[in-house]
This record gives structure tokens, C-alpha cells and sequence, in this order.
């Protein structure tokens, strides 16, 4: 076992509850539901927004799936039974409404092939990669951190996956140099726009003077310039980083929103975020979880595209409260506080 800073990693694999007891202290309380294999990410989210966070687990060898909350301090696992494959590598996921029918969906980074998850509404998914062109690009990648955003603020959240590329999905590494391990063929990101429900896929090459990087393991976004789109930031073995601003030239409209609790959560984990606008709803759950080795801002982002009216926020708090906000001004950022 490895032991640090008060805490200790057992020999045996078994996943950790450590209950914040106020400031910087915590408290180890229990252990959850057993998967087998290395896990690589944990996702927080309602996934039956019941109002208690629920846990996805991913893991690069072994068992994955969903630990649901039972609201006593303790979890059950639902494993795959929710309609996800058995066999699997996770590294990130990402849980969001990607196809804007106000059901969130579950999109998961592998090797080769990832997966989108679509959102059935009763809390378990079915596959829908192929129809939502998953499949068309990327199959030569190994991919591991994701963040899903709007990039370019059209309406429909888009996903950016940090990867390690091969030439093909059965051949990874090359046994020579840093830690025993060289790139075959460089590392570089994988951009998903998605186009009403298509997604449409990108390179986005890691800049030269990172050429020598093995893998890009963090990947986070955040509007870095202030000027309404979400850059990206990411780092890679061994221990470079870099800034994609974002130029974003498609003039689409935004919305950001920030809230402040009072009595939830700091950061307002785990509020909900409704924005209608043109006759729809763009929906957001606020957690700061992306799923693999980074962190995001908690904030509330929204591409309106050419919409340029807004007719209500909502928000959810997780103590119950509700907040409304009628007729915010587009392309602006707007503090809500709880009640």
C-alpha cells in the first residue's frame, strides 16, 4: 500500500467515500460498491435527478457503470443494467444534453471507439453512437480526458478529447524512452462539433514544441479571454501544457451563469440550469467533475447561436430553492444568488 498525507491506497482495488467535514478537514466514512480494474475517472451527476449526486465510474480495465445514491450516505451499484456495454477502456466522460431533447446523455472516451450514450428519460441509456456519427472519426485514437462545451456557441454542445495517436487501435506504445514508453505517432486532440445531433470530427495537433509528449492526460475548459467562448488548456507527459484560445468567428450568441449559495453547496454543486430561449430549453447540471484529471469553472455556459432573446433562466438550487430571472440580455453573464 501507498500512504500519503494521512491517506493510504490499499493493495486491493476498492473505491474510497471521504465526507468533507468542514474547512480542510476530512474524514474517511466508508467504502463503496467494488469495481474490478483501475479506475481512471469518477463523473458526479443526478443521472435520476431525485436531488441526490450519483456517481459514474470509468475504468481502463475491468468494470464501469453507475453507483446510484441512495440519499443515506451509502450507494448501490446499477453497474451496466442502464443499457451500457459491459466491455469497455473509460478514461473521461461527460454527462449533458447533446442532442437538445432535454435528457441528459452520457458520452464516454475509450480506446479506438467512443461511446455516446443517448438518454432514454428514465434513467438508462441506449447506444447511439453510430446514428450520431461517433463512429465516422477517431478510430486510430486512444482518448483519454474530455470536455463538453459549445465551442463555437451554435446551440449544441460539442466535445474536445485529449488523445494519444496510433496507427491503429491494437498498437499503443513503443517500448524505448521516458518511463520505458515513446509515442509512436505524437500526441494531438480530437474536436466532436456537433451538428444538430451529428457530430463531425477534427485534429487539433499538439503545438510543435510539445512534439515530444507521450500522452495528453488533463483537458479543461474555460473562457480564458473573457470574450464568451470556451478556450481549452491541457497537459502531457512530461509535464508540458498549453492554451487553445478560442477564435471562434461564427458570431453565435452566449449566455454565461454564475451562482452563489447560500445554503447548498459551495460553488452551488449540483444545481440545475435551465435557459429557454426560441421555443426550447437548454438544460446544465453545475458539478465540477469532468471526469478525468482536471477541473472546470463552475459556471453555467450557453451557445444561443443566432437566438438573440432570452425568456427565462431557472434555476434548481439543491436545497430546494428556486430562482427565476426573466429576459437577460444576451451575450452577458448573469450572478444569481441563492434565495
Amino acid at each position: 500500500a501507498y500512504c500519503s498525507g494521512g491517506f493510504c491506497t490499499p493493495a486491493e482495488n476498492y473505491l474510497l467515500l471521504i465526507r468533507n467535514e468542514g474547512g480542510w478537514l476530512f474524514n474517511q466514512v466508508g467504502k463503496l460498491p467494488p469495481f474490478s480494474g483501475d479506475t481512471w475517472s469518477i463523473t458526479v451527476h443526478d443521472l435520476d435527478q431525485d436531488g441526490w449526486q450519483d456517481l459514474f465510474i470509468g475504468n481502463e480495465w475491468g468494470g464501469h457503470g453507475w453507483l446510484h445514491n441512495n440519499a443515506n450516505g451509502t450507494f448501490s451499484s446499477a453497474g451496466t443494467s442502464i443499457g451500457m456495454r459491459p466491455h469497455a477502456h473509460i478514461m473521461g466522460s461527460a454527462v449533458v444534453d447533446f442532442d437538445r431533447d432535454g435528457v441528459q446523455d452520457l458520452l464516454v472516451s475509450d480506446y479506438g471507439a467512443d461511446t455516446l450514450y443517448k438518454g432514454v428519460g428514465d434513467g438508462t441509456f441506449i447506444n447511439g453512437s453510430d446514428k450520431a456519427g461517433i463512429f465516422s472519426f477517431g478510430l486510430t485514437a486512444v482518448a483519454w480526458s474530455l470536455v463538453a462545451s459549445d465551442l463555437n456557441n451554435d446551440g449544441w454542445v460539442d466535445a474536445a478529447m485529449t488523445t494519444s495517436l496510433v496507427p491503429t487501435p491494437q498498437t499503443m506504445y513503443g517500448v524505448v524512452n521516458y518511463f520505458g514508453f515513446q509515442q509512436i505517432a505524437g500526441a494531438g486532440h480530437l474536436l466532436r462539433r456537433n451538428d444538430a445531433g451529428v457530430f463531425k470530427g477534427q485534429w487539433l495537433p499538439w503545438p510543435a514544441k510539445a512534439k515530444g509528449s507521450i500522452s495528453v492526460l488533463a483537458w479543461a475548459g474555460a473562457d480564458f479571454d473573457n470574450d464568451g467562448d470556451i478556450d481549452l488548456i491541457g497537459t502531457a507527459l512530461p509535464g508540458l501544457m498549453a492554451l487553445y484560445r478560442n477564435d471562434n468567428s461564427s458570431n453565435g450568441h452566449w449566455l454565461k451563469v454564475k451562482l452563489t449559495s447560500t445554503k447548498s453547496a459551495p460553488g452551488a454543486e449540483g444545481a440545475w440550469i435551465d435557459v429557454w430561449s426560441d421555443g426550447y430549453v437548454q438544460r446544465r447540471y453545475l458539478s465540477n467533475s469532468p471526469g478525468l484529471n482536471a477541473d472546470g469553472p463552475y459556471q453555467g455556459h450557453i451557445g444561443l447561436g443566432s437566438v438573440n432573446k432570452i425568456d427565462l433562466i431557472r434555476i434548481r438550487w439543491p436545497s430546494g430553492a428556486l430562482s427565476e430571472v426573466a429576459n437577460p440580455k444576451v451575450d452577458s453573464e448573469v450572478m444569481i444568488q441563492e434565495p
